[in-house]
C-alpha cells in the first residue's frame, strides 16, 4: 500500500516512539482503511472452516446438511465482522484518550485508475479460497506455486505481525515458527488450540491460505457500516472521502481553516497513516506505523516531517524539488496505481526526475525551456529499462503515469468549509 520501500529510506529523518499524547489537544485526522485492513486480516482465521484443511474435515462436512453448512458459515462470517468492528473501535477509543481532537477518514469507492489493483487481490484471494477447497492430493508441490498475496503488503500496517497472529489465534505460536499446526479440542470447550507439527507443509500451506483469503467486499461493506453506525452511536467524528482517503488526508492537512486568519492553522495539524501515499501528497506531518501499549495506555510510531526531507542522503534527497517533482519521483518508483518498470526504484527515478527538473527549476528565463514533463518523458524513454518495452507498452506506461499524476496533483475530495466535493488544484506548485 502506497510507494514501494519509501518508508524504508525515510528511516534517517523520521522520529521513533513519538507518543500520540504529545499531540494533546490538536486535531488529528486518522486513516481508517489500515485499520480495517489489519482487521479483516487478522481475524479471517475466526470465519474459516477449519474442516477444509484436511480431507478427514471434509469427510464431516459432507455427513452435514446444506442447511446446517450454511448456518455455521453464518455464525463463523457474524463472529468474524463483529471481531474487526470491536477491534477497530478499541484502537480509535485508545487515540482519543490521548486528549487529541481525532477525525476517523474512510475511504470512499476505489478511484477507476485502481480498479485493476484491486481485482488482482481480489483474485489472489478467490485463490486462496478456492485452494482451501481442493484435495490434499491436487494442492501444489511448492509454497512458491501458490498466487497469494503476503503480509508484506501489510507492511505499513499499524499492527505487527504477531499482534495479527495474536488476534487471529488468540495467543498461539506464530506462522514464522516453521513447524505446522494440528489441532485439539479446547479444554473450555470452546475455539480449537492449534499447535505446529513438523512435516506437515501441506497443511502449512493450507493455513496460510486460510489465513490470506481475507475479507469479501460484501463483509468490507458490512464491516464499514456497522463502524459508521457505531461512529453515529458514540458521536465520534468521521468523513467518508469521495475515492481514497489519503488524498483526503492531504487535503485537510494542507487547507487553512481561514485564508484570512493563518495564525489559527490547517484543518488538522497530524495525520495517522501508515499509507507512505502521504510523502508525495505533500503531508506536513504524519504519525506512521502507530502502536498501542494497553499497559500503559499509550500510543506511539514514528513522525515523519516534511520540512526534514533536506536531511536525507543524497541518493534519495528531495531538497529543491517541488511536490509536483517528488510525487513524479514516487510514481515511477512504483505505486498503487502503476506498476514500476524493471529496476526502477526511488533511487534511479529521483535521478532521472531531478535531470528533467532541475534546469527548468532553476532558470530565471523559463520561455526556451520545454516543459519539465516533456524533458522526463524524453529522458525517460532513453533508459535502457524502457527501451526494452514494445512501443505500445511504452505508450500505455507513459499514460499511466499521466493518469497516476493526476491522481496525486488533483485529486477529487471534500471540502468541509463550503460542503462541496472540489478538485485539488496543485498547479502552482
Amino acid at each position: 500500500m502506497g510507494i514501494a520501500k519509501l518508508w524504508k529510506k525515510l528511516e534517517r529523518i523520521v522520529q521513533n516512539d513519538v507518543k500520540l499524547s504529545s499531540f494533546r489537544d490538536k486535531r488529528v485526522a486518522l486513516d481508517f482503511s489500515i485499520i480495517i485492513h489489519t482487521a479483516a486480516y487478522g481475524f479471517t482465521s475466526s470465519k474459516q472452516n477449519y474442516n477444509l484443511l484436511t480431507n478427514h474435515g471434509r469427510m464431516i462436512d459432507a455427513e452435514k446438511t446444506e442447511e446446517q453448512l450454511e448456518k455455521e458459515e453464518k455464525e463463523r462470517i457474524d463472529q468474524y465482522i463483529h471481531q474487526c468492528v470491536d477491534h477497530a473501535l478499541e484502537k480509535v477509543y485508545h487515540m482519543i484518550q490521548q486528549g487529541v481532537q481525532l477525525l476517523v477518514v474512510l475511504d470512499g469507492t476505489t478511484p477507476p485508475i485502481k480498479r485493476q489493483t484491486t481485482a488482482g487481490r481480489r483474485e489472489r484471494q478467490e485463490t486462496a479460497t478456492n485452494y482451501l477447497r481442493e484435495d490434499d492430493s491436487a494442492a501444489p508441490t511448492s509454497a512458491a506455486d501458490i498466487p497469494l498475496p503476503s503480509f508484506e503488503e501489510f507492511a505499513n500496517s499499524q499492527s505487527s505481525l504477531q499482534e495479527l497472529d495474536d488476534m487471529a489465534n488468540d495467543g498461539n505460536t506464530t506462522l514464522d515458527d516453521g513447524p505446522v499446526m494440528s489441532f485439539s479440542e479446547h479444554k473450555d470447550g470452546g475455539a480449537p488450540v492449534f499447535e505446529y507439527v513438523k512435516g506437515d507443509e501441506e497443511r502449512k500451506k493450507k493455513f496460510q491460505a486460510l489465513r490470506k483469503a481475507g475479507a469479501t467486499p460484501m463483509e468490507f461493506a458490512q464491516i464499514k457500516h456497522m463502524l459508521i453506525n457505531k461512529f453515529r452511536e458514540f458521536k465520534i467524528p468521521f468523513l467518508v472521502s469521495p475515492y481514497e482517503a489519503d488524498s483526503q488526508l492531504a487535503y485537510l492537512a494542507n487547507t487553512f481553516a481561514d485564508e484570512e486568519k493563518k495564525e489559527l492553522g490547517r484543518l488538522v495539524d497530524l495525520v495517522i497513516s501508515s499509507d507512505s501515499d502521504c510523502v508525495p501528497l505533500g503531508i506536513p506531518k504524519v504519525l506512521a506505523k502507530i502502536q498501542i501499549d494497553h499497559k500503559e495506555d499509550n500510543c506511539f510510531g514514528l513522525l515523519y516531517e516534511k520540512a526534514d526531507i533536506p536531511n536525507l542522503p543524497d541518493d534519495y534527497n528531495f531538497n529543491g524539488f517541488t511536490e509536483g517533482a517528488i510525487a513524479c519521483a514516487c510514481i515511477l518508483s512504483g505505486c498503487d496505481y502503476l506498476k514500476n518498470l524493471p529496476q526502477m526504484g526511488i533511487v534511479k527515478a529521483r535521478h532521472i526526475v531531478e535531470r528533467s527538473f532541475r534546469p527548468w527549476l532553476e532558470a530565471k528565463d523559463r520561455t526556451s525551456l520545454p516543459a519539465p514533463l516533456a524533458t522526463l518523458h524524453h529522458n525517460l524513454s532513453n533508459t535502457s529499462m524502457m527501451a526494452r518495452l514494445p512501443p505500445f507498452e511504452r505508450r500505455m506506461f507513459w499514460n499511466g503515469f499521466l493518469r497516476s499524476l493526476l491522481m496525486f496533483r488533483h485529486p477529487v475530495v471534500f471540502d468541509p468549509l463550503t460542503q462541496e466535493h472540489i478538485i485539488v488544484d496543485k498547479a502552482d506548485q
